[in-house]
């Protein structure tokens, strides 16, 4: 799939006004950001020898102590090529950026990887029936 930068920007956007706003409204000194995609050292940190397709770099909330001011933000990344890449028609790509945010912020909440696997194919069979019975989506 090819899209434009700023194409994509509207798919993400999208994907975070779909999250209720009473979580949201949780989550603190976050940025999320858009990469084309990851850099050699973000893999090898990671040790990720597969695709990537979003990072969570920062302190989950979950470990913050008394006083979280000061702190530097937390950085929510999207990589673009790499979920362009694995997703086959706008649809699936609709779904994929939405998945792989919300997996992202649940990092920032504190869940690791091994939470989230069954997780994210229930939020992804989710969006798939929200998708087929919505055409707004």
């Amino acid at each position: 799939m090819d899209l434009s930068d700023e194409q994509f920007d509207e798919l993400l956007d999208e994907a975070w006004n779909q999250i209720p706003q009473d979580f949201k409204a949780q989550i603190d000194n976050t940025v999320v950001v858009i990469e084309s995609e990851p850099t050699g050292e973000q893999l090898r940190r990671m040790k990720i020898r597969g695709l990537l397709l979003g990072l969570f770099q920062g302190v989950p909330k979950t470990a913050w102590g008394r006083d979280a001011s000061g702190v530097i933000p937390n950085k929510i990344t999207i990589f673009r090529k790499t979920i362009l890449l694995v997703s086959k028609d706008m649809k699936d790509l609709k779904i994929t950026i939405h998945v792989v945010l919300m997996h992202e912020i649940a990092h920032y909440f504190g869940y690791n990887d091994d939470d989230m696997f069954i997780m994210d194919k229930k939020m992804r069979a989710r969006l798939l029936k929200d998708y087929d019975s919505d055409k707004n989506f």
